[in-house]
């Protein structure tokens, strides 16, 4: 089962999945390639 979880704030759009260590390694690329973009 997977859970989406989008929340926008100041610094940009927050993209959480709960997944697996996987995703959430993307979540943490998504986030980095957000703010220096």
């Amino acid at each position: 089962m997977r859970v989406l979880a989008i929340d926008v704030a100041v610094n940009g759009c927050s993209v959480g999945i709960l997944d697996t260590k996987t995703t959430v390694f993307q979540q943490k690329r998504m986030e980095t390639d957000r703010g220096q973009a």
